[in-house]
């Protein structure tokens, strides 16, 4: 093809046929001109065909993320479903003297009243490799898509963001109340699992006891109850709508 146009281009100059060798000349530049551009097309596409590929693979791994946090969620639902009734009996049953003397050294351990509600909590961290491999993607590509993308980092500033502050207020309030235990005689055989009538008779009625139970249920426990079930429904939705999106 271009043995063939020097040709042509020879031929022109020898017949001194300027006016046609220019209107030549000319098409053989937009014909380069065009051979670019297609070119440049082709090299787009396969551009983000590839950032294309790239993103579905990290919304892969951000689905991933997710199901293990459902999993993680789910487990930290059930744990303080049933902390918030411990603590609702706490708050409001007054138990008689009848009821601790039915305790002793021998069922102590199996008692409800021998140990602590208001100082235990179970951690919450949400999978981050997802999250972290999309926000390096959109922050080196101004073209990314909106839409999914960037509901997801959103999700992850505010709703994973709360639920997470919220299980770190938990585990701090459960801490301090911790504390709040040392000052009692009974402290130490508390911590060595020991029997003391004292311990028991605090954990079923010390009104300061209750107080604590209601603060810890109220500040803490509840709230971060709702904090969780609204990540867990929401963290469902982004699953559902990249896993459509895959099969779409």
């Amino acid at each position: 093809m271009l043995r063939f146009f020097r040709q042509f281009r020879q031929r022109f100059l020898s017949e001194n046929k300027f006016s046609k060798y220019l209107l030549y000349a000319i098409g053989e530049i937009l014909l380069v001109v065009i051979g670019i551009l297609i070119a440049l097309q082709i090299n787009n596409w396969n551009e983000n065909k590839t950032k294309s590929r790239q993103l579905e693979q990290i919304l892969s791994i951000v689905a991933r993320d997710l199901k293990t946090d459902l999993v993680n969620s789910d487990e930290s639902i059930a744990f303080y479903e049933e902390l918030e009734g411990l603590l609702m009996d706490i708050i409001t049953i007054e138990y008689p003297e009848s009821y601790f003397e039915k305790i002793n050294a021998e069922n102590y351990a199996e008692s409800l009243h021998s140990r602590s509600r208001i100082s235990i909590g179970r951690s919450f961290y949400t999978q981050e490799k997802g999250i972290e491999l999309l926000n390096s993607f959109i922050d080196n590509n101004s073209t990314v898509e909106e839409g999914l993308s960037q509901e997801i980092t959103q999700f992850y500033a505010t709703e994973a963001r709360t639920v997470q502050k919220s299980s770190e207020l938990v585990l701090s309030f459960a801490k301090d109340n911790f504390k709040y235990l040392e000052q009692y005689p009974w402290f130490k055989d508390y911590i060595i699992e020991k029997y003391n009538p004292e311990t028991v008779r605090f954990f079923a009625n010390d009104p300061s006891y209750k107080n604590k139970a209601a603060s810890f249920l109220v500040l803490a426990v509840r709230t971060y109850l709702r904090n969780l079930k609204t990540f867990r429904e929401s963290a469902s939705e982004l699953i559902e709508r990249i896993e459509n999106r895959k099969t779409g």
